[in-house]
């Protein structure tokens, strides 16, 4: 994890260490279920790598993704939707941007139905929303 100032507020942000870290946890917790998840593993490094940086993304030194809100959606979305492992994108992505609420402070006041079909949804795609649909939506639930 790292530290690093916004435009608006500093706050840490869960790094690729952090995230393979959860991953792995995520299998270790499933295999002891009896799932078999041999064939787990990250299915694109670089695109792992990226989509962790995307909510530190900035561009003429003004964030993309300005709130805490919106970086948390950016966790949840990229890794996700660009499957960026074999099996469980869905379940390392809700828990890479619970980790990252948490570490900040910062809850979600939703269900988990609600987040679990947003993930779906992001997962799927055919009916993926845009980023600024899922923004909007983490932007409603996230307190501070």
């Amino acid at each position: 994890m790292g530290k690093h100032s916004t435009n608006s507020q500093t706050c840490e942000y869960i790094d690729y260490n952090t995230a393979v870290y959860i991953y792995n946890w995520i299998k270790t917790y499933y295999a002891s279920t009896g799932e078999d998840v041999s064939d787990w593993g990250i299915l694109d490094d670089d695109k792992l790598r990226a989509s962790l940086d995307k909510p530190q993304e900035s561009y003429f030194n003004m964030d993309s993704y300005l709130s805490i809100a919106a970086k948390a959606a950016a966790y949840l979305y990229w890794p996700n939707a660009w499957h960026v492992f074999n099996d469980a994108n869905k379940r390392t992505s809700v828990s890479i941007m619970l980790s990252f609420l948490y570490i900040n402070g910062c809850t979600i006041i939703t269900s988990q139905d609600e987040i679990v079909d947003l993930a779906l949804k992001i997962a799927d795609g055919t009916t993926c929303p845009e980023i600024t649909e899922v923004i909007a939506w983490f932007e409603d639930k996230v307190k501070c």
